[in-house]
């Protein structure tokens, strides 16, 4: 029978869940900052879309091969020394953002500190599959993704009066005050039962790792789950970056109208990530809701594009992106923590939404700039990002449709 809610310990997961959350969200909400300043960055160097392009795209590539090296570190020291390392880190680099005084130092800033905080993700979700009960791992997993639009959202309330008052340097400042919060990880943050059960310190060397992945029934898994993140990538970096200067080139938004209208899209998807996790769980199989929730996202993302007349308007269209195209992620998350054992799953995440997810992630802004340049940005986003997010769900219906609430090992 199901673990009921009473009866397990909670009192030792939710400090855990929600130390979780607040790694994820410190690292969303600094990362975000890049995207909300990209208008002012443009302005002041006087530099074009190409070249913003470009810093994205070397901060996505750079991250890959970190996030590899990160998944490792976490599965031979540790998911808590690596955790703090990465927050503590990628905060201190997006902070100087605000004291460079020329492009090259901004874009070695972006690279550097993107690199490092792509091991966030994969080790706060397998910290969190680690800890949950079998039950409740999709729900909890899919509350963590909330770190990622709350970054963003609480980005925006600072971004837009800091840069309508001091320019787009300003927010920036505010990641500082990350850095020294990223102690309290490697303070209060226990390490995972399941990584000292199976032999802290003690892991296979990654070239162990790899081979036993490119084993059966691994193989298939990782490949596809790969492809899938590699598609989700494409969708969201070619999109949700530009999504401030696309409001603001396109609908005449100024760029702290723009930052206030995504931020607030972004806190109303908020329920599509707690929907999909839920309907994961105790509905339907998460394979299924992965390819339902992407399509729907699919169909969103086109209305936002093509239909909003109204301040209104965008933001309906954009949370409906938001809740069901990006509100996907938790499931996409919780799929690669049960499709491996504890010995292999930081080095599988680290795989497949570190390297996946980062070359989606580094093609497709470089794509989308140099089609804007030619067809506008309605069409750019049309023919690249949207079909990658349809693909997404596609690709799903590939994938072992495993039974929800299985224990992970």
């Amino acid at each position: 029978m199901p673990e009921a809610i009473s009866s397990y310990r909670w009192g030792t997961v939710l400090p855990v869940i929600g130390l979780c959350l607040l790694a994820w969200t410190f690292s969303s909400f600094d990362q975000s900052l890049f995207g909300y300043a990209i208008p002012g960055i443009m302005g002041e160097f006087g530099v074009g879309l190409p070249t913003i392009s470009l810093i994205m795209a070397m901060g996505f590539v750079s991250a890959a091969p970190a996030a590899l090296i990160l998944g490792v570190m976490a599965d031979r020291i540790g998911r808590r020394k690596t955790l703090a390392f990465c927050v503590g880190v990628s905060s201190l680099l997006v902070g100087l953002h605000a004291v460079a005084t020329d492009l090259t130092t901004i874009g070695i800033l972006r690279v550097l500190g993107f690199a490092i905080s792509a091991g966030v993700s994969p080790i706060v979700t397998t910290y969190a599959a680690e800890s949950s009960p079998a039950r409740w791992r999709g729900v909890i997993i899919g509350g963590l993704q909330c770190g990622f639009p709350l970054g963003w959202f609480f980005a925006s309330l600072s971004t837009a009066p800091l840069i309508e008052a001091y320019g787009w340097r300003a927010p920036f400042y505010v990641a500082f005050a990350v850095v020294p919060l990223s102690l309290i990880f490697l303070k209060l943050l226990p390490e995972s039962k399941l990584f000292r059960a199976a032999g802290a310190g003690h892991t296979p060397p990654f070239r162990a790792n790899f081979a036993e992945l490119m084993q059966a029934p691994y193989r298939k898994r990782i490949i596809l789950i790969t492809l899938i993140y590699f598609c989700f990538g494409s969708s969201y970096a070619g999109s949700a970056y530009y999504f401030p200067t696309f409001l603001n080139e396109l609908r005449g938004y100024s760029p702290a109208e723009a930052a206030s209208v995504v931020g607030l899209a972004y806190g109303i998807g908020l329920v599509g990530y707690f929907a999909s996790s839920f309907t994961g769980e105790f509905v339907l199989t998460r394979r299924i809701t992965l390819t339902i929730w992407t399509w729907i996202g699919t169909a969103a993302f086109a209305g936002f594009v093509w239909l909003p007349e109204t301040r209104t308007e965008n933001i309906l269209w954009f949370s409906g992106l938001a809740m069901f195209g990006y509100g996907s992620m938790p499931l996409i998350q919780t799929i690669k923590t049960e499709m491996f054992p504890t010995r292999l799953r930081a080095t599988a995440a680290a795989i497949t939404a570190g390297v996946g997810l980062n070359i989606g992630y580094a093609g497709a802004p470089v794509l989308v700039a140099q089609v804007v340049q030619t067809t506008g940005w309605q069409m750019a986003f049309s023919m690249t990002v949207i079909p990658a997010m349809f693909m997404c769900g596609f690709l799903s219906l590939f994938l072992d449709n495993l039974a929800s609430g299985a224990e992970l090992d």
